[in-house]
């Protein structure tokens, strides 16, 4: 089954929420046992042809974005993985990986984080944490700080903050160390709707959306976030979930604990923003997701029934 809704950036997650319980009846949750969709992954593919891929902590507060390039001419010496981290301010710093490979340079960002499983929300998690080399990474190994869209260690840094973008964007592609179109959106102030440059205004507007995606209970966008706002910057965010597709089945006949599993369907939401902050948002099934699993209790028989007992698990 397909949706369609269109709303305005401001009621964006409200929505998001209502579309999401048209197709599969809940919201997003992870504490309430298997009672509504799982989000397996969410990420964002800027107009600028960059992707981001959340990094969250627990409570499913965005920690930061692993952001790479997706599309367009790689900066023949700068960067095509890029890693924001959001500060105590809200702002995000910004460090460019010498490498290509995004597994890679998320197993060196999680080798630094003290927030475990900080990419479970991202299309690559299994392939992540699934690998053992994850705990033989030197963490931050090959990033390198950046300011105002340049490393630190490029010789142009001392201005990069006084160009305008359209030169940034000269610098990168003539060699500066800095990232296609990610660097000249840093110094991006050319947009009258918004207070600050264009690349941290779509952080600060998708990161709330993100958020709210991820919360068990499904919380709003903070209007005093997006009233800053007049304007969107175009992205489109697609978020994989799982929900239950047929009845718990028993996998051990006997024992002091039963065991059970149930097929799960994989659904995709896609949701598209334009600059008018008009957003049209699409869910389909793209296939069988990954069996769900529990265990109960065993009767004083040993006997494990095929079907659990209400409540359980």
């Amino acid at each position: 089954m397909d949706i369609v809704c269109r709303l305005s950036l401001r009621s964006t997650t409200k929505v998001l929420a209502i579309a999401m319980m048209a197709v599969v009846g809940g919201l997003v949750s992870t504490s309430k046992a298997y009672t509504a969709p799982v989000v397996t992954g969410t990420k964002t593919n800027l107009d600028s042809g960059w992707t981001l891929h959340p990094a969250t902590d627990a409570s499913n507060k965005v920690i930061g974005y692993l952001a790479q390039q997706t599309s367009g001419t790689a900066a023949p010496n700068g960067y095509s993985v890029v890693w924001l981290e959001r500060q105590a301010n809200g702002d995000f710093s910004m460090k460019g990986y010498d490498g290509v490979n995004l597994v890679d340079a998320a197993r060196k960002v999680q080798a630094a984080s003290s927030v475990a499983g900080l990419f479970v929300h991202t299309e690559f998690a299994e392939l992540l944490y699934n690998t053992p080399s994850l705990f033989d990474a030197e963490p931050m190994s090959g990033f390198t700080v950046m300011f105002s869209g340049l490393a630190v260690t490029d010789p142009l840094q001392p201005i990069a903050s006084e160009i305008p973008p359209e030169w940034m964007e000269a610098l990168v592609e003539f060699g500066s160390l800095g990232a296609t179109s990610l660097s000249a959106s840093t110094v991006d102030h050319t947009v009258d709707c918004v207070p600050t440059d264009k690349l941290n205004a779509t952080r600060i507007m998708l990161t709330p959306d993100i958020e709210s995606i991820l919360a068990t209970d499904g919380v709003q966008v903070s209007q005093a976030v997006n009233a800053f706002f007049t304007c969107c910057f175009p992205w489109t965010r697609t978020t994989y979930f799982e929900t239950p597709s047929g009845p718990w089945i028993s996998t051990n006949p006997t024992g002091t604990t039963c065991n059970y599993s149930r097929p799960t369907t994989r659904h995709e939401i896609t949701c598209t923003t334009s600059i008018t902050c008009a957003t049209t948002c699409v869910s389909v099934i793209v296939g069988a997701g990954t069996p769900q699993t529990g265990s109960c209790p065993g009767n004083p028989s040993g006997n494990c029934p095929v079907s659990p007992p209400a409540g359980c698990p």
